[in-house]
C-alpha cells in the first residue's frame, strides 16, 4: 500500500515545489523574504575570530541570541553581520 502512494507523493511534493517557485518568481524582490542562513558555534567563532569561551559570553550577555534546534544551538548569519559590522 505505501509503494502505492509513494509515487503519488513525490508527484505532489513536486508540484508545490514548483507553486511555491512560481510564487516566489511573481513577488517583487522587496517583498520577498530573505533566506535565513544559521550558523553554528564552529562558523561563528571562525568568522568573529574568537574563541569558544568569547562566543559562550557573548551569548551568556544576550549579545547574541541562538535559535535552538534540538540541543545545538545556531545563529543567524544577519545577526551577527548587523551586530559586528564595520
Amino acid at each position: 500500500m505505501y509503494a502505492e502512494l509513494l509515487p503519488v507523493m513525490e508527484r505532489q511534493e513536486s508540484l508545490l515545489a514548483t507553486m511555491i517557485d512560481l510564487l516566489k518568481s511573481l513577488l517583487p524582490p522587496a517583498a520577498r523574504p530573505p533566506e535565513a542562513k544559521l550558523m553554528d558555534g564552529n562558523d561563528v567563532q571562525a568568522l568573529l575570530k574568537i574563541s569558544r569561551n568569547t562566543l559562550l559570553r557573548l551569548r551568556k550577555r544576550g549579545e547574541l541570541k541562538p535559535v535552538l534546534i534540538g540541543r545545538r544551538a545556531y545563529y543567524l548569519k544577519s545577526d551577527i553581520m548587523n551586530r559586528f559590522a564595520k
